[in-house]
């Protein structure tokens, strides 16, 4: 699986978010000495709570890419877009 498809399975895995654009536009991913730096952009649900929906996608892209590559995750940086 690639490292976008990954990080798009931990989006979809955090109740209220979807990716912002289509095939993974979202998504953009940089690989670093200390690891993968992700920049993801998302829509939520206006309901939910925005820090605690962005401290869960990047526990869940940690989560993800760490358990499924040997690689680490350095940062995740989320962009939250409200739509209702």
């Amino acid at each position: 699986m690639r490292f976008s498809g990954i990080v798009s399975l931990a989006i979809s895995e955090v109740d209220g978010v979807s990716l912002l654009n289509s095939k993974n536009r979202g998504i953009k991913l940089n690989f670093d000495k200390q690891g993968i730096i992700a920049d993801i952009s998302v829509k939520v649900d206006a309901s939910y709570n925005v820090p605690s929906l962005a401290f869960r996608i990047q526990q869940s892209i940690k989560h993800n890419v760490e358990s499924m590559t040997k690689y680490k995750v350095a940062k995740v940086d989320v962009h939250i877009r409200n739509h209702c």
